[in-house]
C-alpha cells in the first residue's frame, strides 16, 4: 500500500491526512514515516473488518441452512413463498 502512495507522490499528487499533505519532498522524513504507519494501520483495520463481516455472513448462512430459515428479513420482490 505504501508503494502505491509513493507512486502517487512521485507523480506529483499530494496525499493528505486531515491537515497534513505529503509530497515527494517528504520521502525519508518523519512525515513519511507517520503517513506510512497510518496507511498500514488503516489497511489492517479495513482487512480485519472485512474478515469479521465475511465470518459473520458465513455463520448466518450456516444457521439458515440448519434451521431452514430465511437468510434475510424479506425475500426478493420477484419471489413468492408458498407453504413456508
Amino acid at each position: 500500500m505504501t508503494a502505491l502512495i509513493a507512486e502517487l507522490v512521485q507523480l506529483g499528487i499530494g496525499v493528505g491526512r486531515l491537515n497534513d499533505v505529503f509530497t515527494e519532498e517528504d520521502f525519508g522524513t518523519h512525515g513519511w514515516t507517520v503517513l506510512s504507519t497510518f496507511v498500514v494501520l488503516a489497511y489492517q483495520e479495513s482487512k480485519q473488518k472485512a474478515d469479521r463481516v465475511a465470518e459473520s455472513w458465513k455463520k448466518r448462512r450456516e444457521r439458515a441452512r440448519e434451521r431452514g430459515e430465511l437468510l434475510g428479513c424479506m425475500p426478493p420482490a420477484w419471489l413468492e413463498f408458498v407453504g413456508g
